[in-house]
């Protein structure tokens, strides 16, 4: 290479006519292959490699000595002289091994310091380097419009404005900043198509590899708590983000811990008599905890405080000439019972088989208030307020009206934590009942047993929705009361569907006319769920809830519009939008330097700035003996006498590389480096510029010209075009 480059520049200089640098090129490729062909390649790659191999061919050192470079210490970092010792040592080590012209005008030294950030140990290195890096200070971020769903109150759109190595749980803790009281562990972050779940992202994964356009819905959900079933435990293979979740042959009982506080999606159907499809509203989750699975009660009321969040309507406002039943509850009691005391403590009935208690909650139980008051003599709330509030409280009355807004189905999956994948859901399949679930336990109980928590019979409000149900069920209120059709007779059962709570438990031997018939598919999966100790648990970890609406209740709801003020709206027709000014302030100093460019001053400071590593780029730490991801300064050491800088233009990741196309003001003669270099070596710190290689286009293609200084007369000649520099070349003056 040595031999041919000279050949080169000799044939350049004395030649008075065109010459074709064929012989160079052939060697070239002879000695990298990849630069054998007549493919574009990268120029700062070339001249990377033919000073090395200058270097290798002109090296005056052909024995070379094995030598290892020294650890630095606790007291060497904090010590100058120590460090300017210890990088004399790694520039006498370079040396024994390479030593050439090329070496002693293309090389200098990099000051590298690490710092974990568990043990704080600093590790303080030398690195040479032939051309010199310099970060572009323009902000590489992913930029994005979310939606938050907090567990109570509307909607809220977030702007997110985060570096593109950023991670979700990255995100998740932006978002968490900007919007008061919520916690970053308890979200959930999906991507939402056509009202179904498309993805579900775990923590670890990063933004810039998620393949998110610009147009894509992303949700963040916020749980009571942080949830156990997601992400999962899983940490083999690396999972795709589609919502199946954790593979497994079998998914844990609900024993397991994963099953403490599940995490449950829900999709909303509603009949549509035109050709869109069934699916409305957007997907959400729901938290059940192990406790809760037991109880349809505890489940339903939790879909309806995610309903709450949806809509525009005040659902728990009691409408007009509706009364709240806030006094003592009616209590049922055999004949010749003529107790006259208003607050029964406890009572039985007589049932079928046996006796029953009954009891009565205080006054202060369904909304813990008395007389108005709240506690601590401050004014009662709002019925929007006191709904919300306590609608998970098993005392507190709910309306008929929001027992018959719609029908809980379940989605099951023998193989996914969470179900719910875009191609799983389907417009036509009927999913059976969440009910089903119900009626199996009672089969289980015997005729003599009853409910996890006594209810009373009511009569049949049946919704709509249910009239073609696969499974022919009785439908469950919203209190878990079992609803009874008209032509049942039991003597237990009530006529009015305001009948206000009673503690009664309600033993029946058969439901609906025409009895529950199940496919062996179906008592398979059942025998299933009895080995893996799931039979008491009416959702189970694999489980999905599917809400078919009410044609009424849905339009009640979600079918009003501006001029509309008895219906509701979907909440996401006026979603507000998070203010933040850090993010405006941001926002105007990129256009100030998208407008005006950087200085190659500003390159230099954002090289030298401290940065976190990235998980891929981890550090390995030898005092705790593990990859972390340290804090690193990268600092100039020493200087050679040409220096090449690189200015890096493109951003890259393990898939996407954006060219960062911005103005980097230079000067032409005089760059002053004081205070930029560790070690002057009492050397001039003033460089004059002398060649500018030049790049347009993408990573994938594009062109490269040059503007270079003739030597002799002193002008400036420009090689086909003005894009923007990649790299510059300037010499000591």
């Amino acid at each position: 290479m040595a031999k041919s480059y000279a050949s080169l520049v000799h044939s350049v200089y004395e030649t008075t006519q065109s010459f074709s640098p064929r012989s160079f090129k052939n060697t070239l490729g002879r000695c990298q292959p990849l630069f054998s062909s007549y493919g574009q390649q990268d120029s700062q790659e070339f001249l990377s490699f033919l000073v090395d191999a200058l270097h290798e061919d002109l090296n005056r050192i052909h024995k070379k000595p094995y030598i290892e470079n020294p650890d630095s210490d606790d007291n060497t970092v904090h010590d100058p002289e120590a460090i300017k010792q210890l990088g004399e040592t790694y520039r006498t080590n370079h040396r024994a091994r390479n030593d050439s012209i090329a070496t002693d005008l293309f090389t200098g030294f990099y000051k590298n310091t690490m710092v974990c950030p568990v043990c704080k140990k600093v590790s303080v290195t030398f690195d040479p380097y032939s051309s010199l890096t310099l970060q572009l200070p323009i902000e590489n971020t992913w930029q994005h419009i979310v939606t938050l769903w907090p567990v109570r109150g509307a909607p809220v759109q977030v702007h997110v404005d985060i570096d593109k190595n950023s991670n979700i749980r990255m995100v998740k803790e932006y978002v968490a900043k900007r919007v008061k009281g919520v916690k970053p562990e308890a979200l959930v972050v999906a991507e939402v198509y056509s009202d179904k779940f498309y993805k579900i992202f775990e923590d670890a994964e990063v933004v810039a590899e998620l393949s998110i356009a610009q147009n894509d819905r992303i949700d963040f959900y916020e749980l009571d708590e942080t949830p156990t079933n997601w992400p999962p435990l899983d940490k083999g293979k690396p999972k795709k983000s589609f919502l199946y979740s954790s593979k497994s042959e079998e998914l844990p009982s609900l024993d397991s811990p994963v099953a403490d506080r599940m995490a449950i999606p829900i999709v909303h159907r509603k009949k549509n008599l035109d050709s869109k499809s069934p699916f409305v509203l957007y997907p959400s989750f729901i938290l059940v905890t192990r406790e809760e699975a037991q109880d349809y009660d505890a489940i339903h009321r939790k879909v309806l405080r995610r309903v709450s969040t949806m809509t525009t309507k005040d659902i728990f406002q009691p409408q007009e000439g509706e009364q709240q039943h806030e006094e003592a509850d009616t209590v049922l009691m055999t004949e010749g019972d003529t107790s006259d005391d208003a607050q029964v403590q406890a009572r039985s009935v007589e049932g079928e088989d046996e006796l029953v208690d009954i009891s009565m909650p205080d006054k202060t139980d369904a909304i813990g208030s008395v007389d108005g008051l709240m506690p601590g003599g401050s004014s009662k709330p709002s019925a929007t307020e006191r709904g919300f509030n306590d609608i998970l409280n098993p005392n507190y009355f709910l309306t008929p009206e929001l027992s018959t807004l719609f029908d809980m189905k379940v989605l099951s999956s023998t193989t996914d934590i969470i179900p719910l994948s875009y191609s799983q859901l389907s417009e036509t399949s009927k999913y059976p009942l969440l009910a089903t679930r119900l009626t199996h336990q009672l089969e289980a109980r015997g005729p003599s047993a009853g409910l996890q928590r006594p209810r009373s019979v009511v009569t049949d409000r049946r919704s709509p929705a249910s009239s073609d149900d696969e499974l022919s069920l009785p439908n469950i209120n919203n209190v878990g009361r079992v609803v009874a059709s008209d032509s049942e007779s039991d003597g237990s059962r009530v006529s009015d569907t305001r009948q206000p709570r009673t503690n009664i438990v309600s033993k029946f031997s058969r439901i609906g006319k025409k009895g529950v018939s199940f496919s062996k598919n179906r008592r398979t999966k059942k025998q299933q769920a009895e080995e893996r100790g799931d039979r008491e648990y009416l959702l189970r970890l694999g489980d999905g809830l599917v809400i078919d609406w009410n044609e009424e209740g849905y339009d009640q709801l979600f079918g009003g519009d501006e001029k509309d003020d008895f219906r509701g709206r979907f909440s996401l027709d006026i979603i507000t939008t998070v203010p933040d000014s850090e993010l405006d302030l941001k926002k105007a100093r990129r256009s100030a330097r998208r407008q005006n460019g950087v200085t190659i001053e500003e390159c230099f400071r954002e090289t030298t700035k401290e940065e976190i590593l990235s998980e891929e780029n981890a550090w390995y730490c030898g005092r705790c003996k593990e990859l972390r991801r340290a804090s690193k300064t990268l600092e100039i050491w020493t200087i050679p006498d040409i220096l090449v800088l690189h200015l890096k233009r493109f951003s890259t990741n393990s898939r996407l590389r954006d060219k960062i196309d911005v103005l980097v003001d230079f000067p032409i003669t005089d760059l002053d480096l004081s205070g930029k270099v560790g070690l002057t070596e009492d050397k001039s710190l003033h460089y004059d510029l002398f060649a500018v290689d030049n790049h347009y286009g993408g990573l994938g293609g594009g062109h490269y010209t040059a503007v270079a200084q003739n030597f002799y007369d002193k002008k400036w000649y420009d090689y086909n075009g003005k894009p923007r520099p990649v790299f510059l070349i300037v010499c000591m003056n």
